[in-house]
């Protein structure tokens, strides 16, 4: 827009849509994609604007882009740009808020004139999709995949920043796609894994001859009542070695370290089930 600042996203957005479109040579292109490389903050990461803080959103958006302009991820911009999200994504829980949902706003005219003109971003889609298409298996991946199946297990995402709207917000499905497909693609790249499913709270990667394939597809719920049904019968079976074994540790320190073990384990079991 005339008169407004130059954006990171839209500069970004639009050197990739023109890389899409073939349409990337000549030296309007290049001195965007300099002006990019350029706004780049000290940290390695980039904001809404130059020299604004860095943010998720922003930073994975410019390495996407970069990347796909042809900028080598060994290139210095790139590693420090890398630098930045792993320091980043270290420091915050999968469910932070820093993860959901981005806005920022661009304003155009003045006074009454004035218009607000509103961006979204689901910012989870393009950690995941950052990470893979620069080949990096990191653990984050699986979580992120793990958050975003869960929220659009009902074919849609409520709005990021209005929880128990029917506001369904068609950009924050299309990015959740975005973020499968990619994953999807990358399964050759995964050591060669055969498909990746939910089991005991997270995503796990299995081979396609896989020997423990059958027991792994068998639910959660049927493996608690295993380890519950085990655990009820070497207790009743061998109860009386057990009662005459504590006797002998109970005042003992190894006696304290099992009771602090055990109630551990139970209390850990209770909170994940």
């Amino acid at each position: 827009m005339r008169g407004s600042l130059p954006r990171i996203y839209l500069t970004a957005f639009v050197l990739r849509t023109l890389k899409r479109l073939g349409k990337d040579s000549g030296q309007e292109y290049e001195s965007a994609k300099r002006w990019l490389v350029d706004a780049q903050n000290d940290d390695g990461g980039w904001g809404e604007l130059p020299e604004r803080g860095s943010s998720l959103f922003f930073t994975c958006y410019c390495i996407m882009t970069l990347t796909e302009c042809g900028i080598s991820e060994d290139e210095i911009t790139i590693v420090n740009a890398m630098g930045w999200l792993d320091h980043k994504m270290s420091e915050i829980n999968i469910h932070d808020s820093s993860l959901i949902c981005y806005l920022e706003f661009i304003e155009k005219g003045t006074g009454g004139d004035r218009v607000r003109i509103p961006f979204f971003h689901y910012v989870l889609p393009y950690v995941v999709v950052t990470y893979l298409k620069l080949g990096k298996k990191k653990h984050v991946v699986f979580d992120a995949i793990k958050v975003l199946l869960e929220r659009s297990s009902k074919g849609s995402i409520e709005h990021p920043m209005l929880e128990n709207s029917r506001i369904i917000p068609i950009w924050a499905l299309y990015d959740t796609v975005s973020a499968f497909q990619c994953f999807k693609d990358s399964f050759e790249n995964w050591e060669k894994k055969y498909k990746f499913i939910d089991f005991l709270g997270r995503i796990w990667g299995i081979g396609k001859y896989n020997f423990f394939r059958p027991l792994i597809h068998i639910s959660d719920g049927v493996w608690r009542f295993v380890a519950v049904f085990m655990v009820v019968y070497i207790v009743t079976e061998y109860w009386e070695n057990i009662s005459y074994w504590w006797k002998n540790v109970q005042d003992k320190t190894l006696g304290q370290l099992l009771i602090s073990i055990a109630a551990t384990i139970i209390i850990t079991a209770g909170q994940s089930m």
